[in-house]
């Protein structure tokens, strides 16, 4: 296959921080699409810059509560049948579904603009074509290896839109949201043994769950280091028959240590070298030693996952699991990680598939 990935990366992009675009106009009245975690982040963000949502928007099908992080909260199609409201607020989109609507609420013209943050979280990293001029070797070598052409489409779209900070490369082909635990590349099979690393409070295992069913798995075994969330995760899980799951407290690493962890609320990347507080952790090989089939590996955390799938090489070797990795966070890792499977176990087929429209919804999927 011929080396083109390079050719497929926008050459000369022009950039601006969106957050900037909305300090310079701090004087227009803004609403937020969504109430959930994406809008509770995109809202400090804008309270840091002293700008204030007037109202938070919701779909229907979703309850109205009375206010979201002290913004009054309104049905979307009840705000825009009132024609008093149009042009006269900008809509900032807070909710991953909506991305790929962007265009389509912009053309109705009842919003002054319509806008979304490509990398609305802190730990969804930043680069620019002068890093992937310098990885070109790897991004190329990766473009080349991967399965299918959809999977050289996505990767070239979502380093795209980390060139260009625009995520309508990513919106622009993503068609329909998808499930990560069942799709054209990914489908659970019986007698499952899925193992979710950073299992948080279950939301994951949940999720698989509603496709294999409790009945249809052997075990989900779920690791979580920090103390509240593994309590939430003991509580959320406790539904499933004892024999069928094993919950266990403690992260993963390519070794037996301890390292820092910043358990701040507003963190989402938590491994921190400068924190008094520590968690433990150990390889994928040692705590699953015992387990006959690891027929699935769930990495949905953004941070030492490429020190995690080290400490998993034995597994990854004698056990073959499948394998799914969010990689729309990161920077290095995006071609790194893939590579590093290829070379554990060549035969691995490697597909990219994104969950929905927001770029960092990027998984790697690497069948056996």
């Amino acid at each position: 296959m011929a080396n083109i990935f390079m050719d497929m990366i926008s050459k000369d992009p022009v950039i601006k921080n969106p957050y900037k675009v909305f300090e310079e106009h701090k004087a227009e009245r803004y609403v937020l699409y969504g109430t959930g975690n994406l809008a509770e982040v995109v809202n400090k963000q804008f309270l840091n810059r002293g700008i204030q949502f007037e109202l938070a928007l919701v779909d229907d099908g979703y309850d109205v509560k009375e206010n979201f992080m002290g913004i009054p909260v309104k049905k979307f199609n009840e705000f825009t049948s009132q024609i008093e409201n149009e042009k006269k607020y900008s809509l900032v989109i807070g909710h991953a579904a909506g991305y790929r609507k962007r265009d389509a609420l912009a053309d109705t013209g009842f919003f002054k603009s319509v806008s979304y943050i490509t990398r609305p979280f802190e730990h969804h990293k930043a680069f620019g074509r002068k890093f992937v001029e310098e990885h070109e070797k790897e991004f190329e070598l990766l473009y080349n290896q991967l399965e299918d052409e959809r999977s050289r489409e996505i990767l070239c779209a979502f380093v795209n839109s980390r060139v260009t900070e625009d995520g309508r490369y990513v919106a622009d082909i993503s068609n329909e949201d998808i499930d990560e635990f069942y799709n054209d590349v990914y489908r659970p099979t019986l007698n499952e043994t899925l193992l979710d690393v950073g299992a948080y409070q279950g939301g994951s295992i949940n999720r698989f769950l509603r496709v294999a069913s409790v009945d249809s798995v052997h075990k989900v075994i779920g690791l979580e280091p920090e103390e509240k969330n593994f309590k939430l995760l003991c509580q959320n899980l406790n539904y499933i028959e004892e024999e069928k799951k094993q919950l266990i407290k403690i992260g993963c690493f390519d070794r037996k240590t301890k390292l820092g962890f910043n358990n701040k609320e507003d963190k989402c990347c938590r491994l921190d070298e400068e924190s008094d507080t520590f968690i433990d952790v150990d390889t994928i090989d040692h705590i699953c030693v015992n387990e006959k089939y690891i027929t699935t590996i769930y990495i949905g955390i953004s941070a030492a996952v490429l020190q995690i799938l080290k400490g998993a090489e034995n597994t990854m070797v004698s056990r073959r699991p499948q394998m799914i990795i969010n990689l729309g966070t990161m920077k290095e890792e995006v071609y790194a990680i893939p590579l590093y499977i290829k070379s554990v176990v060549p035969d691995y087929k490697l597909y990219f598939r994104l969950q929905s429209a927001m770029p960092s919804r990027m998984f790697l999927y690497a069948i056996p």
